[in-house]
C-alpha cells in the first residue's frame, strides 16, 4: 500500500510542479499570454480533467508527452506571436523579437494560440490519466489527501528553487526525471527519451543568456533590459547621453530633499536624483534580479549613501512605510509584470487606482508633488489619470503631452503643486508652447481595487477575450462528449464546486494582493495556504464523516455574504499580524467550508477519478467566468459565487452517448 501511496504522492507533484511550470515558461516565450490572464491555467485544469475521464481507456496517453513538449519547444524557439487587435477599448503593446537572437517565424495569435492550447492540454491529458489511475485501490478521503500533500510539495520547490533564479531547462529536468518511471517499459520509450534530449536542446537554444528572476524572462543586450521580449529599460550613462525626458521634472522642482521612486527599475531614476541634488533617495523595485542588474549601471546609483533600496510591491512599500516625501515618482512601472509564477496579469494594475493614489497621498510632505511619466500610446489614459489625480488632490493636473511620441506625457499633482514655476515653452517637448491642460473627461471610468483595469477603455468585455473563451469551451466540451464514460458522465454536484473553487482561488490571490502586496512570496504563501486549508478539511472530513453538507453550505453562505459585506480597508486599521490573521480567516474560511463539502460528498463517490474530473474541468469553467469582472469588478466575483455553491447543491450527472464511437481508445 506504501507503493502505492508514493506513486500518488509523487504523480500529484509532478501535475501541480508541471503546472507551475507551464504558466511561467510559456508567459516568458508567448507576450500575448500576458493579456489573457488564465489562459495556460485553463488548459492545464481541462487537460488534468479530462486525463482522470480517461483512466478506464487502456491507451497510455502519457507516451504521447514528450512528443507535445518537442513541439512546443520547436515552436517557442523558432515563432513569434504577435495579437493584431484593431480596437480603442484596450491597449496591447508588442513584442520585442530580437530577444532571443534568431530568425523569427510571425504568426498571428488567432490562429496560433489555438495550437498551443491544444498541445498543452493533450501534454495534461497525458499526466492527468496517470493521476486518475493512481487514485485506484485507494480510499477516496485518502487519495485526496496524498493528492494534496503531493500538490503542496510541488509548489514549495518551485518557490525555493525560484531563489536561484534557475532557468527552464532545470524545471523540465524535474519534470523528466518525475515521468521517467511512467515512460519506462511502454511503446515508444527510446523514442520518447530522444525527444525529452532534443526538447532540453531546443530549451537551451531558447534560453540561453537569458535570466529567469521570480516573476519573468529577462534579457541584457547593449544595456538594454527585456522583460518577457518586450523591450523595458535602457541603462543609460546620464553624464553623457541625452537624458531629458528623466532630467525634466527636477527642471521644475528643484532639488528635493526626499524623493520615493516607485519602479526604479535598473536605476536611471535614481541615477537623475543623484545629480539633481537629491539628499535621500528611497527605490522600490519588485524584482530582485533588475535590481541586480542596476548595479551594473554605469552611474553606479544604487552603491550611492544617499540611496536605500526597497525590493518590494510599490502598493505594499506604500502601506508598510510611514515615511513622508518631497517628490514621488511613478517610473516606468508596467502591467505586464506578472503577479507570481501561479497566475499571470491581464490588464489590471493595482499601483494606479484611486486607491494608490490616496496612499500615496499620505506619503507626500505639505509641499510634496506626484509626477507619473510614461509612453501612454493612447490619450484616453492620459486622461483617466489625470483625473484620478484631480479626484485625489482637489487639484488641476498639469500635464506636458507630445502627441508625436504615442502620447509620451508627464503629469503633475499633489498640495506643492501651485508653489511650482510652470515655464510657457517645455524643454522636454519644444513643440509645445505651454502646459496642457487637459480637460478632465468624466466620462471615462476611474480605476479602482475593484475594477483596476487602467489598460482598459470601460467596463467590456472585449470582443477577442469572447472569441477566445468561446474557443476554449468548445474544444472542452467536444473533449468532454468524446471522453466521458457512460456510466459517469460529468457530475455537476462536482463541477460546480470545482468552479466555486477557481473563483475563491482567483479572489484571495488578487485580496492578499491588494493587502500585502504582489509579491511572488506573497502568492506562493496564498497558493500553500489554500492547499493547506483543503487538506484540513479533508482530514476533518475523514475524521468526523459528516453525514451530510446541509449546514456547511448555510456556514459556507454566510461567510462568502461576510467577504461581500466587510470592505478590505477595514483590516488596513490593525498591527500587521492581526491584519494577517483576521484577512485570512475572511479570506480562507469559504475555502475550508467548501473543502468540507467536496471532502464528504468525494468519500461516497463511486468513481473517485471521474468525480475529481469532473472537479477539475469544473475549475476551468470557473476560469472563464472570471472575465466577468473585466465588465463588473472582481466584486461580482463573490456574488457570482453564491450563484455557483447555489447551483452545485443538486447532485445529477450529465451523461453522453458518444462512447459508442470512442469507447474503444
Amino acid at each position: 500500500m506504501m507503493k502505492k501511496y508514493l506513486k500518488l504522492f509523487f504523480i500529484s507533484f509532478a501535475a501541480l510542479f508541471l503546472e507551475i511550470v507551464c504558466i511561467r515558461w510559456f508567459n516568458s516565450n508567448v507576450v500575448m499570454l500576458s493579456y489573457f490572464s488564465n489562459f495556460v491555467l485553463l488548459a492545464c485544469f481541462l487537460g488534468l480533467g479530462i486525463g482522470m475521464l480517461l483512466v478506464s481507456k487502456k491507451t497510455d496517453f502519457i507516451v504521447l508527452f514528450p512528443s507535445f513538449f518537442l513541439i512546443l519547444c520547436v515552436i517557442f524557439w523558432k515563432v513569434i506571436i504577435r495579437l493584431t487587435v484593431n480596437s480603442d477599448v484596450s491597449v496591447y503593446f508588442t513584442a520585442s523579437g530580437f530577444a532571443k537572437g534568431v530568425p523569427l517565424y510571425n504568426a498571428n495569435a488567432w490562429w496560433f494560440l489555438p495550437i498551443i492550447f491544444i498541445l498543452a492540454t493533450v501534454m495534461f491529458i497525458s499526466v492527468g490519466q496517470e493521476v486518475g489511475r493512481a487514485f485506484s485501490g485507494i480510499k477516496p478521503l485518502v487519495a485526496y489527501i496524498i493528492n494534496i500533500c503531493g500538490a503542496i510539495f510541488g509548489v514549495g520547490l518551485f518557490t525555493a528553487i525560484s531563489f536561484s533564479n534557475s532557468s527552464p531547462l532545470v524545471w523540465f529536468v524535474i519534470i523528466f526525471l518525475c515521468l521517467f518511471p511512467y515512460l519506462y517499459g511502454k511503446r515508444f520509450f527510446y523514442f520518447n527519451v530522444l525527444a525529452f534530449v532534443l526538447s532540453f536542446f531546443f530549451l537551451w537554444m531558447i534560453s540561453h543568456g537569458a535570466i529567469f528572476s521570480p516573476y519573468y524572462r529577462i534579457d541584457v543586450i547593449n544595456n538594454c533590459v527585456i522583460v518577457n521580449g518586450i523591450p523595458h529599460q535602457t541603462m543609460l550613462n546620464i553624464d553623457k547621453e541625452f537624458v531629458n525626458g528623466y532630467e525634466f521634472p527636477y527642471k521644475l522642482i528643484k532639488k528635493p530633499k526626499k524623493v520615493l521612486i516607485l519602479g526604479a527599475g535598473t536605476g536611471n531614476d535614481v541615477a537623475v536624483a543623484l545629480k539633481t541634488g537629491a539628499e535621500k533617495i528611497d527605490a522600490v523595485e519588485i524584482d530582485p534580479v533588475i535590481i541586480e542588474i542596476g548595479n551594473r549601471h554605469p552611474n553606479k546609483p544604487y552603491q550611492n549613501k544617499k540611496v536605500k533600496i526597497f525590493n518590494d510591491d510599490a502598493r505594499a512599500f506604500l502601506k508598510k512605510s510611514d515615511e513622508k516625501y518631497d517628490l514621488i515618482i511613478f517610473a516606468l512601472i508596467d502591467s505586464l509584470t506578472v503577479f507570481s509564477q501561479f497566475s499571470s496579469v491581464r490588464l489590471e494594475n493595482f499601483i494606479f487606482t484611486k486607491d494608490a493614489f490616496e496612499d500615496v497621498k499620505r506619503h507626500l510632505t505639505g509641499d510634496g508633488v506626484v509626477i507619473i511619466y510614461n509612453q501612454f500610446r493612447k490619450i484616453w489614459l492620459v486622461e483617466r489619470l489625470s483625473k484620478m489625480l484631480e479626484e485625489t488632490f482637489g487639484k488641476k493636473t498639469i500635464i506636458y503631452n507630445e502627441q508625436e511620441k504615442e502620447h509620451f506625457a508627464v503629469l503633475f499633482n499633489g498640495p506643492g503643486i501651485e508653489k511650482i514655476n510652470f515655464p510657457p515653452k517645455a524643454e522636454l517637448f519644444p513643440k509645445q508652447k505651454a502646459p496642457l491642460f487637459l480637460t478632465s473627461n468624466y466620462h471615462i471610468k476611474s480605476t479602482t481595487d475593484n475594477w483596476p483595469f487602467l489598460y482598459l477603455k470601460n467596463p467590456t468585455i472585449p470582443v477577442h477575450y469572447v472569441l477566445s473563451l468561446f474557443m476554449i469551451l468548445f474544444f472542452a466540451a467536444l473533449l468532454v462528449f468524446i471522453s466521458s464514460d457512460i456510466s459517469y458522465g460529468i457530475n455537476n454536484h462536482f463541477f460546480f464546486l470545482g468552479t466555486g473553487f477557481m473563483i475563491l482561488e482567483t479572489s484571495a490571490i488578487i485580496r492578499f494582493a491588494i493587502l500585502f502586496g504582489s509579491t511572488w512570496i506573497v502568492n506562493s504563501i496564498v497558493i500553500i495556504a489554500i492547499l493547506v486549508m483543503a487538506f484540513f478539511a479533508t482530514y476533518f472530513t475523514s475524521r468526523f464523516s459528516p453525514d451530510n453538507n446541509k449546514k456547511y453550505y448555510i456556514y459556507l453562505f454566510l461567510i462568502i455574504t461576510a467577504n461581500i459585506l466587510i470592505p478590505l480597508k477595514i483590516f488596513l486599521i490593525f498591527p500587521f499580524y492581526v491584519k494577517v490573521v483576521l484577512s485570512s480567516l475572511l479570506l480562507f474560511l469559504p475555502i475550508y467550508f467548501s473543502g468540507v463539502i467536496f471532502a464528504t460528498s468525494f468519500s461516497k463517490s463511486e468513481n473517485p477519478s471521474s468525480s475529481l474530473g469532473s472537479n477539475l474541468i469544473g475549475s476551468m469553467f470557473g476560469g472563464c467566468l472570471e472575465y466577468i469582472s473585466l465588465k463588473y469588478g472582481y466584486g461580482s466575483l463573490m456574488i457570482l459565487l453564491l450563484g455557483v455553491y447555489l447551483v452545485s447543491i443538486k447532485n445529477f450527472k450529465w451523461r453522453f452517448s458518444f462512447k459508442k464511437s470512442f469507447g474503444n481508445i
